[in-house]
Order: C-alpha cells, then sequence, then structure tokens
C-alpha cells in the first residue's frame, strides 16, 4: 500500500499546479478579450471619423476641381465676405435670381452644421493660417496640425467633450492648383499642407456597447472559469479511485499469470521463447507451446535448452536465423512472410511473428497455414481455369461495382477497346463505350441496381458506330447484398444489319405489292384522261390555238404513265428497257418541265453541251434522276432566295480520277452537275443520303426515297454519284453515265401528225370502266370501225355465244370482275380459235405478256393506250392496210 500512498500525493500535487495554470489563463483571457473589445470599439471611432473626413475631401476636391459652385443667395447663404476679391463672386440669371460663389471651405462648413444638426457629428475645417476667426484650430487641433507639419498623417483620440466622449479624427489638407484660386494671396503653394478638416465623432453609443461586451465577457469567464474547476475536481476524485483500483489489479493480475501460461499452452499458433546466447551470436529456446511441439512434431525435452538451428534445421534458409537477431539488436518487432519449411522431419507452410520482451526474450509465434495454403493453391488452379475461360468468352464481359466502376474485364474487351487492364481499373462504363460522364440512356444496369434482377437491353453508341445487346446480373455477398454486376456485351451491329436489310427488303416488297394494287387503277385513270385528249385534239382544227394545250396534257399523261412504270420497276415488278440517248434532250425536256415547278424565288441557270453524246439508259429513268435532283435542291434552299445550275458536259475520267470503292471502267463520260445555294449538309448526313427511307425532312415532306431511287437507277447504267456538300455553302451533285463510244441512231419519240389506218370491220370492246369504253367506242368509230362496247365481261360473253362470227375482232380489259380478260379469251377462243383479241391491262401481276400469247391472244397492250399505236395494231390484226379502208 505504500506505492498506492506515494502515487496518490503526486497527484494531488499535479492538480494543484493545474489549478494555478488554470486561473492564471482565465485571467489573462480575461484581460485579453476586455483590451480587443475596447480597442474594436476606439476602431470603430476612428474608421467613422475617416469616412466623414474622406467624404468631405471628395466633395471639396469636387468643387476645387469645378472652380466653386454657384448657389442662390438665401439667409442661411449669404456671399462670403473672404472671396470679396473674386471679380465674379456674385451672379444675377437673366430672370434676375441672384447666386454666390461657393468654395470648398464654405461648403464644407455648411455641411458640417448640417451633420451636427442630424447626426451629432461636429466638423471644422481649420489651419494655422486662417481667413476667418472662426475657423482658428482649438487647442487639440492646434497640436494636430504641429505634428502635420513634422509629416504625421494623421491624429485621432479619445476626448471628452462637453461631458460626453468623443473619438476625435483630423488629417491634414495638401493644396492643390484648384485650392490656388482662393488661397493663392495667403502664400500657399501647389503641396503646401494649409490645414486640416477634424471631425469628432460621438462615442456614447459606442462605448456602452463595448462596456456591455466587456461585461458580457467577464460572464462567459466565471463560468467557464467555474466548470473548469469543477472538472478539475471531479478529475481528481475519479482518479484518485482509479489508483485504488490499479493497486487491486495489480494484485490480481500477478494471480492471472498461471492462468496465461495456460492460454499459451493451449492457443492454436505455436510459440516459442528464446534466450539470446553469447551476445546473439545464437539462440537457446526456453519454452515452446503444445501447438508448437504438435506442428514441429516433437516433444518438450527434444526442444528446451536446444539452440534453434537444432530444432529448426532450415531456420537458417527461411531468414528465421537471421530474423532474430535483429529483432534482438534493435528492439524492433518484425514478420516473416509465408515460407515452406521442409526437411527430413517436417514439411508446413508457415508464418513468422517475433517481438523482444522486455526481458530480452525473443518470442516466436508460429502460424501454421498449410490447410490454407493448400486451400489456396486448388483456388488459385481454379481461378486460373474460370481467369481462362472468362477470356475465352467472345463477348464483352465487364465486372462492375455499385457506382458502375469497372473492377474487371475479359479479354474481348481489352481487344475490342485496345485498352490494358490498368487502364481500365475504376473506369465507369459509359466513359468507355461512350466517352460520357452519364450511364447510357436504358442502361440494364442502373434497373439491375434499382430492383436487384437480372435485365436485358438493345443500346447504340453511336460513336463506336455500334448495337450492342447488354445484360446486367447481381453479384450478392455473403449478407445477400450486391456486391458488384456482372455486364456482358454483345455486339449486335451485324445482326441488327441484317434484321434491318430484311426489315427494307419487306418493305419493298410491300411497296412492290402497292405499286401493282394502284397501276391498274392509276392507269385506267390515264387512260381515260389522255384518251378524251386525243379526241379533242382529233377534233380541233390544226390551227387552234388548243391543240398544243391538248398535246402538253397527253404529254404529262404519258409522263405519269411511264412513271407508274418506273415505281413498278423499283419494286422489282417489271424491268425497263435502255436505249441509245442523246442525254441533252431529255435534260431540256425535263428542265422545261422543272422551270414550271419550282418555285419563281429559285434563279435556274442552265448550261447544256449539245455535243456531249448519248448514253444508254432508259429514258423515263434519266429523266426522274434530274427531276429527283432539282427536286432535292428546291427543297434545300426553302422559300429563300437561290440559284439552282444545272450543266451537261463530257469528259474523259482517267483511272485515279474514279474513286477506290467504286467497279468503273476509265473512258467517256457524260456528265450532269446540280448545284444549289442551300443550306448544305453535315459529313454525317453525307453518309447516309443514298439509304431508302433516309430523310432529314419533318414528316410528311419527303419518304426518303428519292436519291436512293437516283443511286440506283444511276449505278444500274453503270455509272457513279459525287457529292460535294458543307453547311451553309450549298450541294452540288455530279452524275457520271458512260458515254457510247459510237453514237447509235437515235430513234426520237415524235408525234406523228399522219393519218391514222382505218377500217369498216366490227369490234367488240369490253371494259368494267365506262370511262375508258367510251373514249374507245369514240376513237374507232372515228376511224370508220363498228364498236360495241361492254362493261360486263360476263354479257359481253353472252353476247359473242349469240354470233360468235359477228364481231372480226374483241379488245377486252385484264382486270375485270366475274370474269378477267383472259377467262373472257379463252371462253370465245373455244369458239372461235382465230378471232383476233387485244388484251389490254393497266397491271396485273397474275399474267405476263407470254401468258398471254400463250393462250392464243394476239396482242398484248399496256394502258393508257396511244390511239394511234392502238389503230395501227387493229389494223395489223385484221389483216388489211390502209389504203382499202379508208
Amino acid at each position: 500500500m505504500k506505492n498506492i500512498d506515494i502515487d496518490k500525493k503526486q497527484f494531488r500535487n499535479w492538480c494543484l499546479g493545474a489549478l494555478l495554470f488554470w486561473c492564471t489563463l482565465m485571467a489573462g483571457s480575461l484581460y485579453l478579450s476586455a483590451k480587443n473589445e475596447w480597442q474594436s470599439a476606439m476602431s470603430t471611432g476612428r474608421e467613422i471619423g475617416r469616412s466623414n473626413i474622406q467624404k468631405d475631401y471628395i466633395y471639396r476636391v469636387w468643387n476645387a476641381q469645378h472652380g466653386g459652385v454657384y448657389v442662390p443667395i438665401t439667409e442661411r447663404t449669404s456671399p462670403n465676405p473672404s472671396l470679396s476679391h473674386i471679380p465674379d463672386r456674385d451672379i444675377r440669371t437673366v430672370t434676375g435670381k441672384k447666386f454666390t460663389l461657393m468654395n470648398p471651405a464654405y461648403m464644407t462648413r455648411q455641411v458640417h452644421v448640417l451633420g451636427e444638426e442630424l447626426y451629432g457629428l461636429r466638423g471644422h475645417i481649420t489651419s494655422l493660417n486662417v481667413i476667418r476667426p472662426e475657423n482658428r484650430p482649438d487647442s487639440w487641433e492646434k497640436n494636430a496640425l504641429q505634428q502635420f507639419a513634422q509629416g504625421i498623417e494623421e491624429v485621432t483620440e479619445l476626448v471628452s467633450m462637453d461631458g460626453l466622449p468623443f473619438m476625435r479624427v483630423m488629417t491634414p489638407m495638401p493644396t492643390t492648383e484648384n485650392c490656388l484660386k482662393c488661397h493663392a494671396h495667403q502664400g500657399y503653394q501647389a503641396g503646401d499642407i494649409r490645414g486640416g478638416i477634424s471631425v469628432s465623432v460621438p462615442m456614447q453609443k459606442i462605448v456602452a456597447v463595448a462596456k456591455g461586451h466587456i461585461l458580457l465577457n467577464r460572464l462567459y469567464h466565471l463560468l467557464t472559469f467555474l466548470i473548469g474547476v469543477s472538472g478539475l475536481y471531479v478529475f481528481y476524485r475519479q482518479t484518485s479511485r482509479q489508483l485504488v483500483r490499479r493497486a487491486a489489479a495489480e494484485e490480481n493480475l500477478k494471480t492471472q499469470g498461471d492462468y496465461l501460461q495456460s492460454i499459451v499452452d493451449n492457443i492454436s499458433n505455436g510459440i516459442a521463447v528464446y534466450e539470446a546466447d553469447n551476445n546473439g551470436e545464437d539462440f537457446v529456446c526456453k519454452n515452446l507451446n503444445s501447438s508448437g511441439l504438435q506442428s514441429a512434431q516433437l516433444a518438450s525435452k527434444d526442444v528446451v535448452g536446444k539452440r534453434v538451428t537444432e530444432i529448426f534445421p532450415t531456420a537458417i534458409d527461411l531468414g528465421l536465423f537471421a530474423a532474430l537477431q535483429r529483432v534482438w539488436k534493435t528492439g524492433e518487432p518484425e514478420h516473416l512472410p509465408l515460407s515452406l519449411c521442409d526437411d527430413e522431419q517436417i514439411s508446413l507452410w508457415v508464418e513468422n511473428y517475433l517481438f523482444k520482451l522486455p526481458t530480452g526474450e525473443i518470442v516466436v509465434v508460429y502460424d501454421d497455414v498449410t490447410q490454407r495454403k493448400q486451400a489456396e493453391e486448388q483456388l488459385l488452379r481454379k481461378t486460373e481455369e474460370w481467369g481462362k475461360t472468362f477470356n475465352a468468352i467472345p463477348d464483352i464481359i465487364t465486372l462492375q461495382d455499385k457506382e458502375m466502376k469497372i473492377i474487371r474485364a475479359n479479354q474481348a474487351a481489352l481487344d475490342f477497346f485496345q485498352i490494358e487492364a490498368a487502364e481500365l481499373q475504376g473506369m465507369s462504363c459509359y466513359r468507355l463505350f461512350r466517352g460520357s460522364a452519364e450511364p447510357c440512356t436504358g442502361c440494364p444496369g442502373i434497373t439491375t441496381l434499382a430492383d436487384v434482377k437480372k435485365h436485358t437491353n438493345i443500346i447504340e453508341h453511336t460513336s463506336l458506330g455500334k448495337f450492342f445487346q447488354v445484360c446486367s446480373v447481381p453479384i450478392f455477398d455473403h449478407n445477400n447484398k450486391v456486391q458488384y454486376s456482372v455486364h456482358v456485351a454483345q455486339d449486335i451491329t451485324e445482326k441488327k444489319r441484317l434484321e434491318e436489310e430484311l426489315l427494307q427488303a419487306h418493305k419493298m416488297e410491300a411497296i412492290g405489292t402497292l405499286a401493282g394494287g394502284i397501276a391498274h387503277d392509276f392507269n385506267n385513270i390515264l387512260a381515260a384522261m389522255m384518251g378524251y385528249a386525243e379526241i379533242a385534239r382529233m377534233r380541233l382544227p390544226e390551227e387552234s390555238e388548243v391543240t398544243d394545250d391538248i398535246s402538253q396534257i397527253i404529254t404529262a399523261g404519258r409522263r405519269a404513265a411511264d412513271l407508274v412504270k418506273q415505281i413498278l420497276t423499283f419494286s422489282r415488278k417489271t424491268d425497263q428497257e435502255k436505249t441509245p440517248l442523246l442525254m441533252y434532250l431529255v435534260v431540256q425536256e425535263a428542265m422545261k418541265m422543272m422551270r414550271s415547278s419550282l418555285p419563281t424565288s429559285i434563279d435556274i441557270e442552265t448550261r447544256i453541251d449539245k455535243n456531249s453524246g448519248q448514253v444508254l439508259v432508259d429514258p423515263t429513268s434519266i429523266h426522274q434522276v434530274i427531276v429527283n435532283l432539282c427536286t432535292n435542291a428546291s427543297q434545300a434552299m426553302g422559300n429563300a432566295k437561290g440559284k439552282l445550275k444545272v450543266t451537261l458536259g463530257r469528259t474523259d475520267l482517267k483511272p485515279e480520277q474514279i474513286p477506290d470503292n467504286l467497279t468503273v471502267d476509265p473512258g467517256p463520260f457524260i456528265v450532269l452537275t446540280v448545284k444549289d445555294s442551300g443550306k448544305g449538309m453535315d459529313a454525317k448526313t453525307m453518309e447516309r443520303i443514298f439509304e431508302p427511307y433516309y430523310t432529314t425532312k419533318k414528316q410528311g415532306e419527303g419518304t426518303g426515297l428519292g436519291l436512293a431511287v437516283t443511286h440506283g437507277i444511276v449505278m444500274d447504267c453503270k455509272g457513279f454519284i459525287q457529292v460535294e456538300s458543307s453547311l451553309g455553302k450549298g450541294t452540288t451533285f455530279q452524275v457520271y453515265l458512260p458515254a457510247l463510244e459510237q453514237d447509235s441512231i437515235l430513234s426520237v419519240d415524235t408525234e406523228n401528225n399522219g393519218p391514222l389506218p382505218t377500217g369498216n370491220e366490227k369490234i367488240l370492246y369490253i371494259d368494267d370502266e365506262p370511262a375508258i369504253a367510251r373514249v374507245a367506242e369514240i376513237a374507232l368509230s372515228a376511224l370508220g370501225y363498228q364498236v360495241t362496247i361492254e362493261t360486263r365481261s360476263t354479257r359481253a360473253l353472252k353476247r359473242f355465244q349469240t354470233a360468235p362470227e359477228f364481231f372480226d375482232l374483241v379488245i377486252t380489259d385484264q382486270t375485270m370482275p366475274e370474269l378477267t380478260g383472259l377467262e373472257l379469251a379463252q371462253a370465245m377462243l373455244e369458239l372461235r380459235p382465230e378471232l383476233p383479241i387485244i388484251l389490254c391491262t393497266g397491271y396485273s401481276s397474275a399474267l405476263t405478256e407470254e401468258e398471254a400469247y400463250d393462250v392464243g391472244i394476239m396482242s398484248y397492250m399496256a394502258k393508257p393506250t396511244n390511239q394511234k399505236v392502238l389503230a395501227e395494231t387493229v389494223r395489223k390484226l385484221l389483216g388489211k392496210n390502209n389504203e382499202t379502208h379508208q
């Protein structure tokens, strides 16, 4: 108990010293806080004074810079006698109002009076050499002015005035050039200190606030002091009790020593105690616990008193002996990494922990991890197998944390992005795939983290030009919480392309079906329209002005019929025949039509070389190319004023002038150029302009087929198209078509105005469209034929069956209700096999021209039929020449 009494005495002395220190600290803090509070109050007063002086100085300078200001003369503002030497001190306006000159000093005095009246601020402008007696300095100001002469720039002091505290602040007034107007006669020069401005700031409220703060600080310090003393007292009491308890604990500690030895003997790790021998040259084992003996497969008698190298022959090779020497010399603990202890007696994996006891003995803790090492090796083998499998998967696989940062990626990911594994660590998947700071729209990984389920979605990465099918699966930790997520990104770009091509094929098939469906009805409409127009033209005298107009209607009708053929060609329903064609004729005709259809705001300029030569094309298709390009140019210019330039010429292309991606032979080409001044295109748009259904126009303004059709026609003619465009600078399309080496004789489609062949035979005409039947009746009757028309195929068959020999020729439509033209023809030919029959059709996918001839039909004509062609065909089938039947 003697030791405990000594400890308690020393602790009591320490607490008394701490109390003395606390008292000193609180007193010093109280003094400093009061001093700082008072200095802050004084500083506030000084700043108020300085601010007012600076304000006075500013408007004085302003007044001086303007040479004084004139103010109305009032009872309060009378002329300044000190300025009587100035001739224009007093002035009078044209209205008779009197003004007097107010110099800076006069203005300052009045402002000071107002300041004192309104705010209690006392201002005074003074000098050692005053003009006005009222400006004489008081004793404090005089002392300050004298200090200014010695170079002092400011004088401040807290004084008592009229029994109240005031902070007096005064600064010097240097003489400027503007001041000499009024003060030059006093002998001042620019730069002289001719006086000063003093301000007396009332400090009663400021001082009262400062005293209040000081009092409050005293209360705070008192409270803090009492809290500290109370805490010290409590600390003293509690620590005294702890000292008593510690003494009891030390007594118990001795008792527990035996228990600790028991614990050491039963702990799972091997624990050995070594004693240094010969100043650390060797080490002798004093003790090895039961676990250590079991691991080493030794008995206690084989260990105690033995040298370490005797117990463990591999101690030197493993570094254990050197570690014992270092720990003995330095006293610093050490850890020997995992190593294999393998000798004739034992083979095990151990980790060694060494530390030095205060007694100088070295303790070595042996952690036998043989089983763990074997398990790790097995796990490593499985991990390597898993890693090989992981890297063998061709899809991009990433392991991501809950912030979508990549922890690991397979070889497919590294190869795809051409990146090292180290660069990938910690990178977010959306940065890797998109270079973005935000997750992808529709990312399944976000949904997986939200609902902890597997999700799959297709995501397009435009920056990579790829489509990926992304699958995200959560991975849970031992608490069944999401730890990671596995993202599998399968590149389905090719699959997507094939799907789009399949969809496009379905669309084209649908277009073909639609084209076939409308072709019949549309050609019937055109047949009636053109038929009546031709009849009207026949009935007009040749000199009639209307003849040309009707001819234009007929030409437009033929163009519409050709357009139907082109639609069928585009939908792969029929083929068009290519013939040698003088290119300039088609361009001239197309531009004639475009002039009347394009807005007047577009200036059209053409430069057509009539000697450019011939190309092997379908006239209707090449006409459509010109119309499509000009229409596209018009839409690019919109309603704004623009210029459309169309040129046609001839050039010889060398192999190096042909783009590498084209399989086009060099040689002579006819070049059609369509240039507009429209809004132009960026590079991304130019890459896709020839794709079907791709359009940058709003819905309803275009289908996206025009340029696709144009490209298809040009490629079919063994030509190619080059495009130049940039945003805001317009677009130029150049169509290159191979020119024929030797110009063929061109068959120009001109109207033959000669007489049509006539006759007087009996003709049965069947069509379910009354208008078409009526047109045929009028046209054929005008040629002398006896025409009978029928609009129902069954009734026509009955009439024919009644008198099969009555009619010399039958003309029938193909697509009709009840009986088709083919069925009707077959029934009539059974009764009269030699009967000449003409089959007309707007369009029918169920019957080809060859099939019609195989049945026995003698002529197959497409609607709308030309009257000249019809007349010549009828005359040819009836087998009589024109002269006989005129």
